[in-house]
């Protein structure tokens, strides 16, 4: 469930100073103002709005921008510069695109170390292998001799998306014959052809100690 709304933050206060008050003709006049902000988990994603208004210390009458006299107006133009938006108003946004940032940042770097390791295949390596019904399934590396792959491939199917290395494991840990025992014979060439050609998805590479 994603909790979500608005708020308001004050901005602070500051006196006035040569002004009156209108009900009371007061010269404890104030300025004040807030921003109304969207948040999302209570954390403030950005501002929506900056209100500006006066209010009377003697009798706390209250006047929005558009009430405000001329004058009292001029007066807020030269102090107003100090009721700026809080940056931290900001800080879900940033918080979101640092996560976009990083995301696309890890998607890169898992990308290039799949065509690195895609390149120079190993024992106990997992390749993914696409459908273009979108289903998966899999092919385990027994043994590379000279440029020749020795591949055992899965019984099953993958459905429901691109698989994770979590979620092959998790499949392959429910039945006890994942692999067929028949051996296939890959080149090289063949796995770079398929990988150029988007029919290799990703590959899982194991600690081969």
């Amino acid at each position: 469930m994603i909790i979500y709304g608005t708020g308001a933050k004050k901005f602070g206060i500051k006196r006035l100073k040569g002004i009156k008050c209108e009900n009371c003709e007061s010269h404890e006049m104030h300025i004040s103002g807030y921003s109304k902000y969207v948040h999302i988990f209570w954390i403030p994603l950005f501002p929506v709005s900056k209100k500006i208004f006066t209010i009377c210390g003697n009798c706390e009458e209250e006047l929005p921008k558009k009430h405000i006299p001329k004058r009292t107006l001029e007066k807020i133009k030269l102090e107003k510069s100090g009721f700026r938006i809080p940056f931290y108003l900001f800080s879900g946004s940033l918080i979101i695109a640092a996560l976009i940032f990083w995301g696309m940042y890890s998607i890169d770097a898992h990308d290039k170390e799949v065509a690195n390791n895609m390149a120079n295949v190993q024992p106990n390596d997992v390749l993914v292998f696409k459908n273009e019904d979108e289903t998966y399934y899999f092919g385990e590396v027994q043994e590379v001799k000279n440029d020749t792959l020795q591949v055992n491939f899965c019984n099953y199917m993958y459905e429901g998306g691109a698989p994770t290395e979590y979620s092959y494991n998790k499949e392959k840990s429910k039945v006890g014959d994942f692999y067929n025992r028949k051996i296939y014979y890959l080149s090289q060439r063949n796995i770079d052809s398929l990988f150029s050609a988007g029919d290799i998805y990703d590959l899982y590479r194991k600690n081969n100690d």
